[in-house]
């Protein structure tokens, strides 16, 4: 607990002396729906990173062990998401999928001035980068994530979804979460090699 209030106060004082000097501050971080996490180390040279397969999920039909394993995977692996990236590359596009999402993102967004997003979806896992205009609040990017699940409930296109920080906004992960979704499997071979 000792660590935690001397983590508080150094960030304080970071971020107080980087508005005196005028520039903007991002926290560096993994928001799986609005719990901040700190981001772990990146990997410096490319390489994808990796989560122990004591974490897979041991039914590939329970969505909460589908959560658990992305929120697992988000906050071990920080901004170094590139093995998810890998699998989001190599997803084919599913139209009947993404469209109606991407559809959904495009009302959802209306509702938050100042938000833009920009992305696109596959067929079950979309990847979306968003960025304030100046003098907004950056809470509006996980507000706009949350609103957007809101809607997706009950739908065809139902997700979750994990943000990360990025120096000029956020890149929003959202997943299928109708069982198993077509990322699992390449997920889960991605996390063995």
């Amino acid at each position: 607990m000792r660590n935690y209030f001397a983590l508080c106060f150094l960030l304080a004082i970071f971020f107080v002396t980087e508005l005196s000097r005028g520039e903007s501050v991002v926290p560096a971080g993994v928001y799986l729906h609005q719990q901040f996490t700190v981001a772990g180390p990146s990997d410096s040279t490319g390489e994808p990173c990796l989560i122990s397969q004591s974490k897979f999920p041991r039914s590939r039909a329970d969505v909460t062990q589908l959560r658990a394993l992305l929120g697992f995977y988000a906050s071990s692996c920080g901004a170094n998401l590139s093995a998810l990236d890998l699998v989001y590359a190599a997803e084919e596009r599913d139209e009947g999928w993404a469209v109606p999402l991407e559809d959904t993102i495009k009302q959802t967004v209306v509702g938050f001035p100042g938000l833009r997003v920009a992305g696109e979806c596959r067929s079950s896992l979309c990847r979306l980068k968003t960025s304030i205009a100046v003098g907004k609040s950056s809470k509006n990017q996980l507000d706009f994530a949350d609103a957007l699940i809101v809607k997706l409930r009950g739908t065809p296109q139902e997700a979750s979804y994990f943000a990360v920080s990025v120096q000029s906004g956020m890149v929003i992960y959202l997943f299928s979460i109708l069982m198993p979704p077509p990322f699992l499997e390449p997920f889960l071979n991605k996390m063995k090699n």
